[in-house]
């Protein structure tokens, strides 16, 4: 699902890829999408309520399903925070193999 497909009350889900802690929030409130100030990019701002009803408004490309603000992931979809959970842990698991390669070197 695409940022601008969300709706009021949609799921929408986060992951903090340093603690690599997941959380769910809700769509409070989207626009319709308009380009980006100083950009050609069409982007859509979704005011998203998380963590016991704290709220903070994101501005996302329209067309995509993943967005990135700072450490933070967020998207529509489950499976981009699972892939993403994967990809961080197949990265940890070479970088420990790499460890014991030099160990064996050493």
């Amino acid at each position: 699902m695409k940022f601008k497909e969300l709706s009021k009350g949609h799921s929408v889900y986060m992951l903090d890829r340093n603690t690599i802690e997941a959380t769910e929030g809700r769509v409070v409130h989207i626009n319709d999408p308009h380009l980006h100030t100083g950009t050609t990019d069409i982007v859509v701002d979704v005011k998203i309520e998380h963590d016991g009803g704290e709220t903070k408004t994101y501005t996302f490309k329209a067309d995509s399903e993943v967005g990135y603000v700072n450490s933070l992931m967020i998207t529509p979809s489950k499976e981009h925070i699972l892939r993403e959970i994967e990809a961080i842990h197949n990265t940890a698991m070479a970088e420990i193999a790499k460890r014991k390669d030099y160990e064996a070197k050493a």
